[in-house]
Parts: C-alpha cells; structure tokens; sequence
C-alpha cells in the first residue's frame, strides 16, 4: 500500500492497480462547442459569389513552392494569408477560402500550380518553382 498523503487514495485494492490518485476536483479540458444540426439565417456564410465581390486586391500575389501538390492550409500559413496553422484550419472552417473562385471546406485540399486562393480580400497563387 505504500505512504499516501493527505488527499490521496489508494486505487489497488479495488482495481488492482498500483498507483495512487490524488482527491480533489477533476481537471477540466476545454471541449470544443457542440456542433448545431442546421445553420440559422445568423450563422449562414456569405455565398461565394459575395465572398468573390469581396476580394479588392488588385493583382495576385505569386507565392513560389518547391513541390505540388501542397495542401491548403499549408499553403494558407506559407503564403502568409494565415498567422499560423491553426488560423489556416480556423479560416477555412469558418469557410472563409475561397479556391478558383469557389468557397472550400476542405482543409487537406490538394492545391497545383496555377491555383488561386483568396482570403480576407488577398489573393495569392499557387507557383512551382
């Protein structure tokens, strides 16, 4: 059974196991919120075709890559459109990307040369160089 301090219990000889769990209230992990059934009216994205009327940039943006395909969010970060990868993944759940003009929810989605993303009015595209 072994020392246990003040707060602790001992869990072998219920469960046979040998290590000692400390009392007290459980750690908590921040859990993602519930995903809704349907979107209302608020929660409903602009359409692509409102996103694309968004975009103001004048001229894209080429952005040189070593090998295709390269995936979005990749590409997001490397192109400097996203902060980081995590904001990459955000932005296009939030399906705030658009790819060749069209809205895109893939987050893995395989990008070639010459392909164009648009995010927040900036345009960059896909170089192989």
């Amino acid at each position: 059974m072994g020392f246990m301090g003040r707060g602790e219990v001992d869990v072998a000889p219920r469960f046979g196991a040998t290590r000692t769990l400390r009392a007290g209230p459980p750690r908590s992990r921040a859990k993602p919120p519930p995903r809704p059934g349907r979107l209302s009216a608020i929660d409903t994205p602009p359409a692509a075709a409102d996103l694309g009327r968004m975009s103001t940039a004048p001229a894209p943006r080429q952005v040189t890559v070593r090998a295709v395909p390269i995936e979005l969010c990749q590409f997001l970060k490397f192109g400097g459109l996203a902060e980081s990868g995590g904001a990459a993944k955000q932005a296009v759940a939030e399906r705030r990307v658009l790819v060749n003009g069209t809205l895109e929810t893939r987050k893995r989605r395989q990008l070639a040369a010459g392909d164009v993303v648009t995010f927040e009015g900036k345009a960059i595209v896909v170089h192989l160089g």
